[in-house]
């Protein structure tokens, strides 16, 4: 295990922002075919699996191309890519934070500037984790070092509960790459003066910078070693003392592995 880090479960907050965190999962779950399209058109690759850190067991978990759910214990895939990887498999890292969108239908008190009523917002988590006594907007912010592509904000443009019975496409992704919070008086989040508007920063004027799904999916496969270098690295972002661990409760929960290959998913052994 990860020296430093707990056991326990890695959520120590409150219901509400457990709910926040199964909503933003719900949503992550539902919009990853779309991104993972995506990176297959992007890299020419067919895809094989994807994993998440578990949030309460010292697994990776995730699905195959099947989108059948599937687990593996993480110390033995740090194993196999120590050893090169699978044959014929490339692979891809990022941190992709998920977060909703609330709607506001009355003015209110700390409103940004230039925005009325009604719009919509995503604030950011600046709480700090009880285990590594950093925020989820710090934590994302710091993994901005890891060299693993853009860091980003994931906020799908849902607002009503219709929206959900649509096909969930790349394109209602709004993608953000983090940016630290400048002096705020309200809430600090992510703003949309209406559903469909550029989202801006509560704190800035302008709109803010976001990646279309296709450049967001312009990213660079990694070979097994390179992928170990990618999770060691992010594992210095969650603890003082970033030894090899066995603990997939260490990484951070925006973390995503794909793995990718050259064969058909026919032909591709999960």
């Amino acid at each position: 295990m990860l020296a430093g880090a707990r056991r326990g479960p890695r959520c120590q907050c409150p219901p509400e922002a457990k709910l926040s965190r199964i909503l933003e999962g719900l949503f992550e779950r539902r919009y990853q075919p779309a991104l993972v399209a995506q990176l297959e058109r992007a890299t020419g690759l067919s895809f094989v699996r994807l994993f998440k850190a578990a949030d309460s067991t010292p697994l990776l978990v995730g699905c195959g191309a099947d989108w059948r759910a599937c687990s593996v214990p993480l110390a033995s895939y740090l194993e196999t890519l120590r050893a090169g990887g699978e044959p014929d498999r490339r692979y891809l890292v990022f941190f992709l934070q998920f977060r909703a969108l609330e709607a506001l239908r009355r003015r209110t008190r700390h409103q940004p500037d230039g925005i009325v009523a009604p719009w919509y917002r995503a604030p950011l988590e600046l709480a700090a984790d009880r285990r590594t006594g950093r925020s989820q907007h710090d934590t994302l912010l710091d993994l901005r070092s890891v060299g693993a592509g853009p860091v980003c904000y994931a906020v799908p443009r849902i607002v009503e509960p219709d929206a959900l019975y649509a096909p969930a496409r790349a394109d209602d992704l709004l993608l953000v790459p983090v940016e630290r919070v400048v002096a705020d008086l309200g809430v600090p989040a992510l703003v949309l003066q209406g559903s469909h508007a550029e989202p801006r920063w509560s704190w800035s004027p302008f709109p803010a910078p976001r990646l279309t799904p296709a450049s967001w999916a312009n990213q660079r496969t990694r070979s097994g070693p390179e992928l170990l270098a990618l999770i060691e690295r992010a594992a210095r972002v969650t603890s003082d003392q970033p030894d090899l661990f066995e603990d997939a409760r260490a990484l951070p929960p925006s973390l995503t592995i794909i793995e990718l290959s050259e064969q058909s998913h026919a032909d591709t052994p999960l």
